[in-house]
């Protein structure tokens, strides 16, 4: 088979695959047909795609999780709804973080506060309480400005972008609505990153 149309029939099957959030699908062929095409590098053709080389605009920069939910809605042109499962995406994560380890449901902005606060002794400057999801040390005054820098961002977030729509009722633009889905896609890779 020609290696020019293998690999553009390659490319529709990934496309398809990937606009309907079913990535594993779409990993799964770039390593089976990479195998016929002559001078294909499955390493360096996955690792790109892992990395969201395969997708295009601006969703290459933007956490997995958060295009499954929000880019189909984007590109209807859904742009409220689009930032609305971002957010709400971000909030499900939490939840299931803080649910795993204090047992109980938490939502929306207190979820935020709970799931990120700390407390400390004050004279000291011992912690006494440590936060659910720890995004730094805390070791220092500096990890602790991270820590509760973060815990604002993700509270404020929530509170504002959660659900666009209901302040007012306003529409969004497709630029506002880029700019508050790399804001839930940091959040998510903040996420990935912390200690919990």
């Amino acid at each position: 088979m020609n290696d020019e149309i293998t690999r553009e029939k390659l490319n529709k099957v990934v496309n398809y695959y990937m606009e309907n959030g079913d990535f594993k699908t779409a990993r799964n062929y770039i390593k089976t047909w990479g195998e016929q095409i002559d001078g294909f590098n499955i390493s360096a053709e996955l690792e790109k795609f892992d990395k969201g080389g395969y997708l295009p605009g601006f969703w290459r920069w933007i956490h997995l999780d958060i295009i499954k939910v929000s880019k189909r809605l984007f590109e209807d042109k859904h742009y409220a709804h689009s930032v609305e499962s971002a957010f709400k995406e971000v909030n499900s994560r939490v939840k299931k973080i803080y649910k795993n380890k204090k047992g109980d449901e938490k939502d929306g902005y207190n979820l935020m506060e709970l799931a990120f606060k700390y407390k400390t002794n004050g004279d000291k400057g011992e912690i006494t309480e440590w936060p659910i999801i720890k995004l730094t040390d805390l070791d220092s005054v500096s990890d602790r400005n991270i820590q509760k820098g973060y815990e604002l961002i993700f509270k404020g977030s929530i509170k504002a972008f959660r659900n666009p729509k209901a302040h007012e009722n306003q529409e969004i633009t497709k630029k506002t609505a880029i700019h508050s889905i790399f804001v839930a896609s940091k959040l998510m890779y903040r996420l990935d990153d912390s200690n919990y």
